[in-house]
């Protein structure tokens, strides 16, 4: 049900991306995660729906945005390059545009921040282990008639991250770490297989990436530490086994030039405390 429910809100939100507010396939993923981080600062999601101006909502949605980036306490690299994913927000004209629905004229970013905090936030709270993000990007990916690549985004199929958390046999006092995260799916699916709120350690390099892997931290409080920056960099490496991971799930990029599948597994490997244990899947030639 909360699967049919994703996929019909995403579907609308998709349409109305396409027709109305003409973005790109990845500024279409990049938006919702922008949306539901400017939401994660009060003084805005108290505010956003009684806005005055067009512009000066904007402009208090692009503020949010960038305090509750920079007050994130988990994003241990600048926030921003994360940021800059953004920047489209701010030159299309098409968010500022007004909208009857119900009765009531919205601004048209307004009315897409109203609906994703009231379906997609209230889903992910009410339901933290339902991946309600990876749904939502699935049915955007069939709606756009593309691939996940197109999106800018490569998800593991549920029962593929429901498999390797089975495997790593996580326990309440893990700390679980994915030094190529992605939108943090495999860390959060690794997450919901232990009965506590475990913490968790991601690397993401793609700026877009990492933005969606901290709206879904947010949206779950989650116990997170993010770096938006390169898993074979030995000062990222030396700060990661400070934290003592214990668990590692990951499932690689693949046939990346300087960046052999092996080598991101042993780094990984490399970071874990004593008695850890990683799980990764890799092509069938590693």
């Amino acid at each position: 049900g909360l699967q049919k429910l994703t996929r019909s809100i995403a579907s609308s939100i998709h349409d109305y991306l396409y027709s109305a507010v003409k973005l790109s396939d990845q500024d279409k993923a990049s938006l919702i995660s922008g949306i539901i981080i400017a939401l994660n600062w009060k003084s805005f999601r108290d505010a956003y729906r009684t806005p005055d101006d067009a512009d000066s909502f904007i402009d208090s949605f692009m503020s949010a945005l960038k305090r509750s980036l920079c007050k994130y306490e988990g994003l241990k690299t600048s926030y921003e390059p994360i940021y800059s994913v953004f920047s489209f927000i701010e030159t299309n004209d098409n968010f500022k545009k007004t909208i009857e629905y119900q009765g009531k004229t919205y601004i048209a970013l307004q009315f897409l921040t109203e609906i994703i905090e009231d379906s997609i936030v209230k889903i992910a709270k009410q339901y933290p282990q339902y991946d309600v993000m990876g749904d939502f990007y699935n049915e955007f990916t069939s709606r756009s008639g593309a691939d996940q690549s197109s999106l800018g985004i490569v998800l593991t199929p549920h029962h593929v991250a429901d498999f390797m958390s089975e495997l790593l046999q996580v326990n309440d006092t893990d700390v679980i770490m994915d030094t190529c995260c992605g939108t943090a799916s495999l860390l959060l699916t690794a997450d919901k297989h232990s009965k506590a709120t475990n913490k968790v350690i991601g690397v993401e390099y793609n700026a877009r990436m990492s933005a969606i892997a901290l709206a879904n931290f947010i949206m779950r409080d989650s116990d997170a530490v993010l770096w938006n920056g390169d898993s074979y960099s030995e000062e990222i490496l030396s700060k990661i086994k400070e934290l003592k991971p214990t668990k590692m799930i990951i499932n690689p990029p693949y046939a990346q030039t300087g960046y052999p599948e092996i080598g991101f597994i042993k780094r990984g490997l490399d970071q874990l405390a004593p008695g850890g244990l990683g799980v990764a899947i890799v092509p069938k030639s590693v």
